[in-house]
């Protein structure tokens, strides 16, 4: 298999079944941390990130392609990235348009403090001013 792979872009056999698009992703060689393991390929997908895949799961759902042909697939799904959940349309897990989840980036809210007294005493404070 070290012989047929090359690092490269690759563009899906089958149509994505919510997006109705081809998804692609970048696949790179990377050595195994696991001692006996297959050799692994870094997966780099534009809207969701980094996981890892073998090489025959990426030759039985992808083809590779240039870089040319990736650009505009690749630009599509970072778009969408930010877009829309990753859950079904109409799945009862999804929030609807504030729903985060596989989203490219996520919105944190976060309280900046040096005590955890400090912290809660700002919170009650917010939820009765919002009451």
């Amino acid at each position: 298999a070290k012989q047929e792979f090359k690092n490269s872009f690759y563009l899906g056999k089958e149509k994505n079944k919510r997006t109705k698009a081809k998804q692609v992703l970048l696949a790179v060689r990377v050595a195994s941390l696991s001692p006996g393991d297959a050799e692994r390929l870094k997966i780099i997908r534009p809207a969701t990130g980094v996981r890892q895949m073998t090489y025959k799961d990426l030759k039985a759902n992808y083809t590779p392609i240039d870089t040319a042909a990736a650009k505009p697939h690749w630009q599509a799904e970072y778009d969408e990235g930010d877009n829309r959940c990753l859950h079904a349309p109409g799945s009862e897990a999804c929030s609807g348009a504030s729903c985060d989840f596989g989203k490219r980036t996520q919105k944190i809210h976060c309280l900046k403090t040096t005590s955890l007294l400090h912290t809660m005493c700002k919170a009650i404070r917010c939820k009765r001013q919002y009451k």
